[in-house]
């Protein structure tokens, strides 16, 4: 009963470390997502910036696209920090995962030791148990002969007391 209750237990703990690590991947396809639509408009203010330098030729869009380069640099190391801790969440989850199966299967292998050792003894039980039956039911057998015997007895004995009976009667 118990094994079953830890071998639900540890079914429902993989189902919940699936749920987490579904959960994470699809946060971190999420900032991929957001760090590609950034690169994108990144890229398209690039080209807006370089077609209006063409057209007009100023410092304007260099000291824009300075700007544009710092932001994509930043925006570059967040998505890597946020990655790494992501990562490191994910592998920390795991390690404790691996760790929970691992006492659960302990568990459940004492467990087992211990029913089979339970049903060890509870086999030199039934054992025993036959063993008494078979004794009493040889002394039960030894009593009904001895009971049939004295039965046989009685009855002769009644048999013997009537005749004596009838011989005092006749007598008097």
């Amino acid at each position: 009963m118990l094994t079953r209750e830890y071998q639900n237990q540890n079914k429902t703990l993989k189902e919940n470390h699936e749920r987490i690590i579904q959960s994470e991947q699809t946060k971190r396809r999420e900032i991929i997502q957001n760090f590609e639509n950034h690169l994108s408009q990144i890229k398209q203010q690039i080209r807006e910036d370089a077609e209006k330098m063409e057209a007009e030729g100023g410092n304007e869009v260099v000291k824009e696209n300075a700007k544009l380069k710092t932001q994509y640099e930043e925006l570059m190391k967040e998505i890597e920090e946020k990655s790494k801790l992501m990562d490191d969440q994910i592998a920390e989850k795991d390690k404790t995962s691996g760790t929970i199966e691992e006492e659960m299967s302990k568990k459940i292998y004492a467990q087992e030791e211990e029913i089979k050792k339970q049903i060890v003894i509870y086999q030199e039980q039934a054992k025993i148990k036959g063993e008494e039956e078979r004794e009493l039911t040889k002394v039960l057998a030894d009593y009904r002969k001895k009971y049939e015997e004295f039965n046989k007895a009685m009855k002769k004995s009644r048999e013997t007391f009537k005749v004596y009976e009838g011989e005092i009667k006749n007598l008097n």
